[in-house]
């Protein structure tokens, strides 16, 4: 695990990102090693490629499969492990799947939220539901929080399987479950080409299940994390797998990753360090005003920044 500044990507990586779009070949026949680098969201992805875009290289179109997203990567991976269709779940099959929560709640499927079984079934009970095990599926706790949920992802589970498809909700969890019990030698094509994976600048809030997706991703790779400096108490920093420290010598960078010095906090250049406020407003009337006074004592400081970014 390596630190970085908040909103930054180094200049080691951009040039690397570069010399992989110039160089296809691979590191044993002396290329640039072949990164897949995991962007922390989709805008974040499309800017790194839209700057590689503009970087004036005319050798060839960029691959974007080094750039991925978590989500991304999961569809990805599904497609290439041959998983079952993905079903959608609006239309059809919330006619489908409340026709069997209705007939399920009859046979007591439900018995927190439907304890008698003459009692009507209103689309808006199916409806919570699935809006509920959408919100649980990633936090991995569905079997512990009610036996409804537990009836209801069971159901929703048999219901894919008749249709031949995997749902949206149990399409991650399906995929870590894979992951985590295939074999080395059974590696995903995707992942065979590349000498390491690069987590880039994550949040520190990551489910249980993508944290699991992360950690069966290395048994295949190397990982390594790039992972946004500040306070853990406060949740300010970036996502770090298990706890690990990170490094400070040139000597501990993985072989895989391009030779540079790890950023360090700015203990010892103070004068370049950048100082992010943060700002909890109660009510969003005071905004506006508690904006004009930040820039006004910013404007009329003894040293007035250059430029203010809102």
């Amino acid at each position: 695990m390596e630190e970085i500044p908040p909103g930054y990507v180094p200049h080691w990586l951009t040039s690397h990102f570069e010399s992989q779009l110039t160089d296809p070949r691979s590191n044993s026949q002396g290329g640039p090693s072949q990164i897949l680098t995991i962007h922390p969201t989709e805008s974040s992805r499309r800017a790194v490629l839209n700057n590689l875009a503009k970087s004036g290289k005319e050798n060839g179109p960029i691959d974007r499969n080094a750039h991925h997203t978590l989500d991304s990567l999961v569809t990805s991976l599904h497609a290439e492990l041959r998983q079952p269709r993905l079903i959608s779940s609006k239309g059809p099959f919330s006619i489908l799947l409340h026709t069997e929560c209705k007939k399920a709640a009859r046979g007591l499927a439900f018995p927190i939220m439907h304890s008698l079984p003459e009692q009507h079934w209103g689309r808006g009970k199916t409806r919570d539901l699935s809006t509920l095990n959408s919100a649980l599926s990633e936090e991995s706790t569905i079997s512990s929080v009610s036996p409804d949920l537990l009836s209801f992802s069971q159901l929703i589970r048999q219901l894919s399987a008749k249709l031949g498809g995997v749902h949206p909700d149990q399409q991650l969890s399906s995929l870590v479950e894979l992951l985590e019990k295939l074999p080395f030698d059974q590696i995903p094509f995707g992942l065979s080409k590349i000498d390491g994976i690069l987590l880039l600048n994550h949040p520190p809030t990551q489910s249980p299940i993508r944290q699991r997706l992360i950690a069966a991703l290395s048994n295949f790779k190397p990982l390594h994390v790039l992972s946004n400096v500040g306070s853990y108490r406060m949740g300010l920093h970036g996502f770090v797998p298990n706890d690990i420290s990170p490094i400070r010598n040139e000597e501990d960078i993985p072989s895989w990753l391009p030779p540079h010095v790890p950023w360090r906090p700015s203990v010892d250049n103070p004068e370049n360090e950048t100082h992010a406020i943060r700002l909890l407003v109660p009510r969003i009337e005071r905004s506006i005003e508690t904006t004009h006074a930040l820039l006004h004592a910013a404007l009329n400081s003894e040293s007035a920044p250059k430029s203010i970014l809102l």
